[in-house]
């Protein structure tokens, strides 16, 4: 996703300057993201696994992750739906 200029601007106090939490919310943002990614993908490695054995795993994988692609996709073009 491009940004521009005027956007950045618009996102600025009036001095130029950020919220003064701005980078240790978005810090706090990252790693609750980072858990919560990191336990479903957990979650589906022991689902496939459970599901179709060490033969057909890797396919379902597979299918997870064009899910998560599919998503991460629709959020980047249409991010104010979810």
């Amino acid at each position: 996703m491009k940004i521009k200029l005027k956007d950045l601007i618009k996102e600025a106090n009036p001095d130029g300057t950020i919220s003064p939490n701005e980078d240790k919310e978005m810090k706090e943002l990252l790693d609750h993201i980072t858990d919560t990614l990191e336990g479903l993908f957990y979650d589906a490695e022991q689902e496939t696994k459970r599901i179709g054995g060490q033969f057909r795993q890797p396919g379902y994988k597979s299918q997870v992750l064009k899910l998560v692609e599919k998503m991460t996709a629709d959020w980047e073009r249409h991010g104010d739906h979810y």
